[in-house]
């Protein structure tokens, strides 16, 4: 995770999840009758993959078991490609079905500030989705929310992905810098970028910044995580940064009214997903969590490990400070703590 490089993992990482006996058919393909039955009833995000809306699909909230007779039919009529093909994404099936245990949260991957935080009290919607859809749909160039890392595991199906290092998106973009939206992208397009095929079973780690289109070869259904940890933070940061730079810079005509500062946080909660407040009360849980474990002596990850997260924390929360923003952080006694901590 430090070196930022993509990897793919083999299927022994997902070979006991009760999902992949329960929904997967003895031929490997989704067993649409088990889903429809169980988890029909519920509504998720379904994208129309040939339909653009400014930079991204069109999304409207279907019904599961809906979506399902749409993917049946479309299936069995051979996937044509004059109708629409629809994708169901973000669906947030862990906090709907908590205790179904769909699959096992991979060791690998425990480290995890930020649905650590989310599936706190105060935290908000978690990060952790299901993703389902027909030979043909595809997700369009883009990179993670946050900057965070990703994880995504094939329960059936075939994906492929195209993944560019961060800073080479730059040569994607568009006079206008946007982004390409388009299925197929051309030889010229995918120079730089790592192709990776993804079978059933195996799982892809995605690091932080890189930009990445994905296609769906067969039938598929995948389990996805975004997360932040003390490997990507500081990019997080940057990032979210960046971000409220741009948006200062664009309302800069309107510097002089009151509340421009908080208007700024407004706009930038609603590009990025988070504002600096937001951001820092993750920083804030995870450090009172490693201490109140340290305390207690009930460290589960071991005490390098809690340092390197409270380190990073600190790091974060003195470029709040250098870069004036809430300037009612105060990290010194964090520091003396952290200091003391690491000479023991």
């Amino acid at each position: 995770m430090l070196v930022n490089k993509p990897c793919l993992i083999e299927a022994n990482l997902t070979e006991n999840w009760k999902c992949l006996s329960e929904w997967i058919d003895h031929n490997g393909s989704p067993n649409f009758e088990f889903l429809k039955r169980h988890f029909g009833n519920s509504v998720a995000p379904v994208a129309d993959c040939n339909e653009q809306y400014f930079n991204a699909q069109k999304k409207q909230n279907m019904r599961v078991t809906d979506f399902i007779d749409y993917w049946q039919k479309f299936a069995l009529d051979g996937h044509p490609k004059d109708r629409p093909c629809l994708y169901l994404k973000d669906w947030h099936f862990v906090k709907e079905y908590p205790d179904y245990g769909a699959y096992h949260w991979p060791e690998i991957f425990r480290s995890d500030w930020l649905n650590e935080f989310c599936d706190s009290e105060n935290g908000g919607d978690d990060y952790k989705f299901v993703y389902m859809g027909p030979k043909g749909s595809w997700t369009p160039m883009h990179a993670d929310v946050l900057s965070s890392f990703s994880w995504s595991s094939n329960i059936c199906g075939r994906k492929k992905w195209i993944l560019f290092p961060p800073g080479t998106e730059e040569n994607l973009k568009s006079t206008h810098g946007d982004l390409p939206f388009q299925r197929n992208l051309s030889p010229e397009m995918t120079r730089g970028g790592i192709i990776i095929d993804q079978l059933a079973g195996q799982t892809i780690f995605v690091p932080s910044g890189w930009h990445h289109q994905v296609w769906n070869e067969e039938d598929t259904i995948s389990i996805n995580h975004n997360w932040l940890n003390g490997c990507c933070i500081e990019d997080a940061w940057r990032n979210l940064l960046k971000g409220l730079r741009a948006v200062e810079n664009e309302l800069q005509d309107c510097k002089d009214m009151e509340g421009w500062l908080e208007q700024c946080q407004v706009v930038l909660k609603a590009v990025a997903g988070v504002d600096c407040k937001g951001f820092a009360g993750m920083l804030a849980y995870i450090a009172n969590q490693r201490i109140a474990r340290i305390k207690k002596e009930e460290v589960q990850l071991g005490k390098e490990h809690t340092i390197f997260d409270l380190r990073k924390v600190l790091n974060v929360l003195e470029s709040f400070r250098q870069n004036d923003i809430l300037n009612d952080v105060d990290t010194c006694d964090f520091k003396i703590f952290l200091d003391c901590l690491e000479k023991e």
